[in-house]
């Protein structure tokens, strides 16, 4: 990861203001030191503090190191944050242009060039392994997204199942109530029927008495 490493040149100066019981006296008397002119040089935010100083300050005070410093390419993970709009990311009046000399001059961070290397505080990993790791990972992931789909489909399987029963279960009761309803209808329908066979055997059988008694008379 390329990280972007400033130095927050306002950070002494906000502390200051935050722990007003602390005079410049008592933070020189217990750094070992009566530079004035350094000490107001470090909180006007024109030039950096000495590592070995800036890390007395900061086991003497409680200060975590990181809040010295600003990384504009931080993450989540990263224990150094990005800037802030409060923070002083560089010298009262800008970075002095040194040309190509070095020494112990306040000198712009930044830079465009970045060189992969290896970190000795960090085991070597074999690229190969990586990718092998990254080729694994990408087939766990696979292999979980297929698990996740087969079961995603077996439960769409048994909703549409139980849908389907659902279903074939509505139109059998539709079914038996259509029966009941037709066997009433032909059975009023027969009814109708059987009581007009009725009367017209009755007719029949008056006919055919009228019939016999004038067959007699004649």
């Amino acid at each position: 990861m390329k990280h972007d490493y400033y130095y927050n040149f306002g950070y002494l100066s906000q502390w200051m203001t935050a722990n007003p019981e602390l005079s410049k006296r008592k933070v020189l008397q217990s750094l070992g030191s009566n530079d004035y002119e350094c000490f107001n040089r470090w909180l006007n935010g024109e030039i950096t503090m000495p590592t070995s100083i800036l890390l007395k300050f900061c086991n003497i005070f409680g200060v975590p190191l990181s809040n010295f410093f600003r990384d504009k390419n931080a993450d989540t993970n990263s224990w150094i944050v990005a800037p802030s709009i409060n923070d002083m990311i560089e010298p009262q009046g800008g970075y002095p242009n040194y040309g190509h000399k070095m020494g112990r001059q306040t000198i712009n961070p930044h830079s465009d060039l970045f060189i992969e290397s290896n970190d000795p505080m960090m085991p070597i990993v074999d690229k190969s392994i990586m990718a092998c790791d990254k080729c694994s990972e990408e087939s766990e992931t696979i292999q979980t997204l297929k698990l996740t789909m087969s079961h995603q489909k077996e439960i769409l399987e048994e909703r549409h199942k139980q849908e389907i029963a659902n279903i074939q279960k509505e139109w059998a009761i539709k079914e038996m109530e259509l029966r009941k309803q037709i066997e009433e209808e032909n059975k009023e329908e027969r009814k109708r029927l059987l009581n007009i066979i009725s009367i017209q055997s009755n007719q029949i059988a008056d006919l055919t008495r009228i019939n016999e008694n004038v067959t007699m008379k004649l």
